[in-house]
């Protein structure tokens, strides 16, 4: 079994702005308590996930690798249902969608608030999701348990085991489609729910309310989603299907007065870490987050260095004000497999909103032997 992420310790410069991904809700749905995945102690602030808690790992998981927090300080809210919209930027955070699909085509959606335009014209490009009508996502509704199943078996299809002949994978999330064909695990489960709750369920993803009943038309809780992802998250899942590779991308290292530098143009195998350096001299003030992407130029590509698998980063946003300065360290060993030698950069995207991305720096640098 894997090691939850662990969480780089990073010093701030200039403040730090938390983000919520899914907003409070009254009532919430029951289930059947059941024991935690393991026993490990884990520190979370919130009273609603205490120690003993079926929750506990994946609510670690999704707080320590920034793709949600709590609805407060100390409160998770676990049993709190999930808009449509919310459940969407969620799986956008978790997926990284943004940067798979940076410049998307505008979804077709008159519903969504601005802050989700981005990342649900991305799901929806890269085939993820669909609307409740042609028009109308359904950004403000609550997400039931069967279009999140839906939800995460598009996303993940990869890495999801599927019979023979797939028929329901490309069906909408919206409820006007009632084929006649029925699961033989869960009486509920009919029509476009059937392989996905399947895939899902196969892979011990998800499991019923019941031994007989999914719960398919019952809203998603936030706990419920968090161990979904989690569960998705040790399968080793791969992100949203990636579009083809293209030649390399020339990123500036400054725009609109804000700069991006490394402390050396040249390292060698030696050097422990970069230190990243980011300098503001606009008139704006600027949010980015706590992770910086390195990646390496391989035959004419620019393709990410992955981090170690139990590395996270803690959810923070930070937040750059004119003439301040933001310095960071890169440390080479948090790396999946040892930095060599080669050409690399560092790339962080920037934006004057939170929850939007005006544009991104990348600074060059190379390692020698």
């Amino acid at each position: 079994m894997k090691k939850t992420k662990h969480v780089l310790a990073m010093t701030v410069i200039a403040g730090a702005v938390f983000t919520s991904s899914i907003p409070l809700s009254p009532t919430h749905a029951e289930e059947a308590e059941l024991p935690p995945l393991y026993n490990d102690v884990k520190f979370l602030p919130f009273i609603d996930v205490p120690s003993n808690s079926r929750y506990v790992d994946a609510v670690y998981f999704i707080y320590t690798s920034g793709i949600a927090r709590g609805l407060s300080s100390t409160y998770f809210g676990v049993h709190e249902k999930v808009k449509r919209v919310d459940a969407a930027v969620l799986l956008g955070h978790f997926t990284d969608i943004d940067i798979t699909y940076p410049n998307p085509k505008k979804a077709p959606f008159k519903d969504v608030p601005q802050r989700a335009i981005k990342t649900i014209s991305a799901l929806h490009e890269a085939g993820i999701i669909n609307g409740k009508t042609p028009t109308q996502f359904g950004s403000h509704l609550n997400i039931t348990r069967g279009e999140a199943a839906i939800l995460l078996s598009k996303a993940f299809d990869e890495s999801l085991s599927a019979p023979k002949e797939s028929k329901f994978l490309n069906i909408p999330l919206d409820d006007g489609y009632q084929p006649v064909e029925k699961s033989d695990k869960f009486i509920d489960v009919t029509g476009r729910y059937v392989e996905p709750v399947q895939r899902l369920f196969n892979a011990g993803v998800v499991q019923g309310k019941t031994e007989s009943k999914f719960g398919v038309h019952d809203p998603i809780t936030r706990g419920e989603l968090a161990i979904m992802l989690y569960k998705i998250y040790q399968l080793e899942s791969k992100p949203a299907p990636k579009p083809p590779e293209t030649p390399v991308l020339d990123l500036p290292s400054t725009q609109e007065g804000l700069s991006i530098s490394v402390d050396k143009q040249s390292y060698s195998t030696s050097d422990k870490e970069a230190i990243v350096e980011i300098t503001n001299k606009g008139k704006s003030t600027y949010y980015f987050g706590s992770k910086f992407t390195v990646e390496k130029k391989v035959e004419g590509k620019w393709k990410e260095v992955p981090y170690s698998e139990d590395i996270a980063f803690p959810a923070i946003i930070n937040e750059l004000a004119p003439e301040k300065t933001y310095r960071q360290g890169i440390t080479f060993s948090t790396f999946e497999s040892k930095i060599d030698k080669g050409q690399y950069r560092v790339v962080q995207s920037f934006s004057k909103e939170i929850g939007k991305k005006d544009f991104t720096l990348a600074i060059p640098f190379e390692i020698i032997e």
